[in-house]
């Protein structure tokens, strides 16, 4: 059995395997994302065999496998290779906004306009409306709250 310098299959071994401890546990039988993984990978090396033979190798050290539908098992055909930045684009929990009638992640503007993801998304939770976020440069600043009290002043 080849073995893979990726150590993400074994992470995710690993935390297979604590997955598998746990469902056996009475207190967390009814935890559904458990009963998602089958039981059926005893060892490392037949979970390795597994992903191996129905995903092949990762194509790079940062890939790590993931399922296509988070509503389906841990099967093959569900199964893929995706880097974190791929993954972190199908999450509910990614922040999405619109400009311009366009929406994207705020990584996907931040790519776009060249500003930081850091600093695009620290204006967004301070309060900048998308606009000024994407498109001010790094270097100015912009004070929410001055502008909220001006409009607030002129009503």
């Amino acid at each position: 059995m080849p073995n893979l310098a990726n150590p993400n299959i074994k992470k995710i071994w690993n935390a297979y395997r604590y997955i598998r401890e746990i469902r056996q546990r009475p207190a967390h039988r009814d935890y559904a994302w458990a009963h998602q993984l089958p039981l059926e990978w005893p060892t490392y090396r037949s979970f390795e065999s597994y992903v191996l033979a129905n995903c092949g190798t990762p194509p790079t050290p940062k890939h790590m496998l993931c399922r296509r539908d988070r509503n389906e098992g841990w099967v093959a055909d569900n199964l893929e290779w995706r880097t974190h930045k791929e993954l972190a684009r199908t999450l509910d929990t990614t922040i999405k906004k619109t400009y311009q009638r366009r929406t994207r992640m705020i990584s996907e503007w931040s790519e776009s306009c060249g500003i930081p993801y850091a600093t695009v998304l620290g204006r967004i939770h301070r309060g900048w409306p998308i606009k000024l976020a994407i498109t001010l440069p790094s270097d100015q600043r912009f004070n929410v709250r001055s502008r909220i009290d001006e409009k607030n002043n002129h009503n």
